[in-house]
């Protein structure tokens, strides 16, 4: 009886022992796929093709971004809202003083706040936030335009791990997000991009681009643009 016990516990042991080796050995065999820089931005584009509201936030270095009533934007942050809505407050300067602006577009209607009121008011505009969610020219688009692409080491982007993808774009590709800012963008400019999509469910966490996309602005001018809150409920209506 207690050889046989003593047998039963060897059995067991060796199970257990062999039992972290053998699944070292599969683990090792089946490594997961390494993905090309194109590859991820087809997972990353056809992911940011199914959001339907995101948190936008734009901040700049080196330089500002000349708006309508002359206003110079350093950064703005708000909601966009499928198809074709978007909040946003600007943070900008006139004549070198602060101010904030807020906007909302619904459909083809963009109303802003007077600066110097604090009123809001209509704003004649060709812009609709339904070209950030447009298949052939939004947001998912524009990272299929991208050119020169290559894959750098993995980095964290707003506190999440994420694919960096680095290349080229011209500022024409870039019209669906400048939008969102300023309506005078240069035609045909060849500018850096940089692309953080999420290693986890392939979203768009941020996209960083280097050079001017208005003739006004500083040639070294660096945006950063975040991307957070996907598919979260938010309520949009004109002032």
């Amino acid at each position: 009886m207690k050889r046989g016990f003593l047998i039963i516990v060897m059995i067991v042991c060796l199970i257990l022992i062999a039992i972290p080796l053998l699944s070292g050995c599969n683990k090792s065999s089946a490594p997961s796929p390494t993905l090309s820089a194109t590859e991820i931005i087809d997972q990353c584009s056809g992911r940011m093709e199914t959001v339907d509201s995101f948190h936008i936030e734009i901040t700049q270095v080196g330089g500002t971004t000349p708006l309508a009533m002359g206003l110079e934007m350093s950064k703005a942050a708000g909601d966009v809202v499928r198809p074709d809505r978007l909040k946003a407050e600007i943070t900008a300067t006139v004549k070198g003083l602060p101010v904030r602006v807020e906007v909302i577009t619904v459909g083809n209607m963009t109303f802003v706040t007077n600066p110097l009121t604090d009123k809001w008011e209509p704003f004649p505009s060709q812009f609709s936030a339904a070209g950030i969610f447009d298949r052939n020219t939004g947001i998912a688009a524009v990272l299929r335009h991208g050119t020169n692409l290559s894959k750098l080491e993995d980095q964290n982007a707003a506190g999440l791990p994420c694919y960096h993808i680095k290349g080229n774009i011209t500022t024409d590709d870039l019209v669906p997000i400048t939008r969102l800012f300023t309506l005078n963008s240069l035609n045909g400019v060849d500018i850096a991009i940089d692309i953080w999509c999420d290693t986890g469910d392939f979203l768009l966490r941020q996209i960083r681009l280097e050079g001017q996309i208005t003739a006004d602005e500083k040639p070294g001018i660096i945006r950063t643009i975040t991307l957070s809150d996907f598919n979260e409920s938010v309520q949009i209506e004109l002032p």
